[in-house]
């Protein structure tokens, strides 16, 4: 059940209007939000353990229907139903030190619950058809994402991409209100420096930058996949490939937000049916780009070629 609160923020996360007691840092405000938010976040007692745990990590534990997540020195979060998170911070912390916790691995996790299709992508849109641009973390996805922007494409969604099919069973990219997160060294080399924002956490130099095409409200049909992946050797040259049905698929699958949490709350059959009904639908490239930052404009350019001769 979805508790009243005292000072509600309105949000739209992952498409789901959201309420929330603590102000999301870097996400912009939704003007209107349903009576009956479909997810509520506020601060209360979390429990220190999960008795009836299914599964374990080192800072976590679940069951079929709750996630407990503790961050040292930080906060406790306990998630439940998909729809409502409890968060309990630690004594003088913050909540914008809490916030990132909240809408990645918690977020997260309140997504699998609700049965999602749920990529660790940034996207962005070309002609009103969405691109998600996948890889492991650090790899670059936020800046192409936000390069791409600058160069006229419009953003959709940065670190998390909610995929749902329609009623043709075609995937689209649910709307999201969070704004780009980006290190230093990008939005310089971007010229993006008036649009910095807060901190993403304190002491590192990634920073929430205002998008440059605006916030996008709604579900984009998804037509392309880019899996970014590292040159192995200095100085080689971006480039692309589309790859085979079958080898997409096992790639997409370790692209899914959170895989092993996933795995853990019992989803591999689902995902595997979401991510292969997908794959009927949208193309998938591997994107070799270079080592060095200062290739980013060559990356953009063989990006963009692919995408807009896909149209």
């Amino acid at each position: 059940m979805i508790k009243a609160l005292i000072k509600q923020h309105a949000y739209l996360i992952s498409g789901l209007s959201v309420a929330s007691e603590i102000e999301l840092s870097g996400v912009t405000s939704s003007p209107t939000i349903a009576s009956k938010p479909q997810v509520c976040i506020f601060k209360g007692k979390v429990p220190e353990s999960l008795p009836e745990a299914s599964a374990t990590g080192v800072n976590w534990a679940l069951t079929k229907d709750t996630f407990l997540l503790q961050i040292p020195r930080i906060a406790r979060f306990y998630v439940s139903q998909g729809s409502e998170i409890i968060v309990e911070p630690r004594p003088s912390v913050d909540d914008a030190a809490i916030v990132p916790f909240l809408l990645s691995t918690a977020f997260g996790a309140l997504l699998h619950q609700r049965g999602e299709c749920v990529l660790h992508a940034s996207v962005v849109s070309h002609e009103n058809k969405a691109v998600a641009l996948c890889g492991n973390t650090g790899i670059g996805k936020s800046t192409l994402c936000a390069a791409l922007c600058f160069a006229g494409y419009r953003f959709i969604a940065d670190d998390m991409a909610l995929i749902r099919l329609d009623k043709q069973q075609k995937p689209s990219v649910l709307a999201d209100s969070r704004q780009h997160r980006l290190w230093q060294d990008a939005i310089h080399l971007l010229g993006l420096n008036e649009r910095k924002g807060e901190p993403v956490r304190d002491c590192i130099e990634k920073y929430h930058i205002a998008p440059v095409s605006g916030i996008v409200t709604d579900s984009i049909t998804l037509k392309t996949i880019i899996l970014l992946k590292r040159a192995e050797v200095r100085d080689q040259l971006p480039e692309i490939k589309r790859l085979r049905v079958a080898d997409a698929a096992a790639l997409l699958r370790n692209e899914v937000f959170r895989p092993n949490l996933a795995s853990k709350m019992g989803r591999d059959a689902d995902l595997f049916q979401q991510i292969a009904q997908l794959l009927k639908h949208v193309d998938v490239f591997m994107l070799t780009r270079p080592q060095e930052i200062n290739q980013l404009d060559a990356v953009v350019k063989l990006a963009q070629q692919t995408i807009e001769e896909l149209g």
